[in-house]
């Protein structure tokens, strides 16, 4: 065997050590979703989640309506004036149910015109 074909078979199984690794390791570097951050009352499910660096968003789900409507939470602004930040809604609120479209029971899901 030549020197070429010894390289080229170190190299190989240096990618596949270091594919392993990572694979190994990906998942402790990922963030997980934390059940504890949702919230389910009644028609509506909240969840909260960091969107950029001192900045929260508020998610709401109406579930009567199927309406997702996103708040932004800019908690910088809010920092050393004893207020908690504010509050703005984001856009219109986005129609789930035409979104994904309405299930009928024993029906297709589709999507409205």
């Amino acid at each position: 065997m030549d020197r070429t074909k010894l390289a080229c078979f170190g190299l190989l199984a240096s990618a596949f050590v270091l594919a392993a690794l990572l694979i190994v390791r990906l998942p402790a570097v990922l963030p997980a979703a934390q059940a504890h951050m949702v919230d389910d009352k009644d028609r509506f499910s909240i969840m909260t989640a960091q969107t950029r660096a001192n900045q929260e968003s508020l998610f709401v789900i109406d579930q009567l309506n199927e309406k997702l409507l996103v708040y932004d939470l800019d908690v910088a602004r809010g920092a050393g004036a004893g207020v908690a930040g504010s509050l703005q809604l984001m856009g219109a609120p986005l129609d789930l149910g035409r979104l994904f479209g309405n299930t009928t029971v024993g029906g297709p899901a589709r999507l409205r015109p």
